[in-house]
């Protein structure tokens, strides 16, 4: 996982359509300020380090987004694999995003899905499986924190087996979750800004959901 953002291509385009259609309802879009003021050593620090903390920093969502009565955390998604219909999300990303929403913050992922804007939640989409590479046997303790994660997700959607694949993978080798599009519980993002203009701004209301703590044998 890159500490910085893909901002070319897909990402900057999806970006733009998101801004534009904001602009549409007069909505602010703020950018999550991190991932650009940290200097070329801070960047080779990050990817570094593999803990608890250092992969919640690195998890954070792409963008703010501030209406008039309402706030949401949006990260934007374009890794698609077109040949089986999946989205894939980091594994990391997935798991801080639960956590996140279990506490009641409104976090969102956004997509362009056939020249359509749509936008999820991930407590509404449990994963069709997760991938953790082999590369990660020799790091024991990160291996381990990664399927503390797998397991936590499993756990807070215990009523949908989800598979946690050990194998090699394609591309930058971090462990992620894979989800079919056509099962993805989504809206447009035109009628989401629609309804969350009735939304109160500060109307804090934690989710009430499992516990995102992997089971134990204690």
């Amino acid at each position: 996982m890159s500490f910085y953002p893909n901002v070319d291509g897909p990402h900057k385009e999806l970006e733009e359509l998101i801004r534009c259609e904001c602009e549409k309802y007069d909505i602010q879009l703020l950018t999550v300020p991190q991932y650009y003021y940290l200097d070329e050593k801070e960047v080779k620090d990050y990817k570094n380090i593999f803990t608890n903390e250092s992969l919640l920093l690195r998890s954070a969502a792409d963008l703010f987004l501030v209406g008039k009565k309402y706030t949401t955390l949006l990260d934007l998604k374009t890794t698609h694999k077109k040949n089986s219909g999946n989205i894939s999300i980091e594994l990391s990303s997935f798991y801080w995003a639960l956590q996140h929403s279990r506490d009641g913050v409104e976090f969102h992922y956004c997509s362009n899905h056939e020249n359509k804007l749509i936008i999820f939640s991930p407590r509404e989409n449990a994963p069709d499986s997760i991938f953790i590479q082999p590369r990660w046997e020799k790091y024991p303790e990160i291996k381990k924190l990664y399927y503390k994660y797998a397991e936590a997700i499993q756990h807070y959607f215990k009523r949908k087996l989800i598979t946690i694949y050990n194998r090699k993978t394609d591309g930058s080798n971090d462990p992620f979750i894979l989800k079919n599009y056509s099962d993805i519980q989504k809206t447009s993002f035109k009628l989401y800004l629609e309804n969350q203009r009735q939304k109160l701004l500060y109307d804090f209301t934690p989710v009430r959901v499992p516990f995102m703590e992997a089971p134990t044998d204690d």
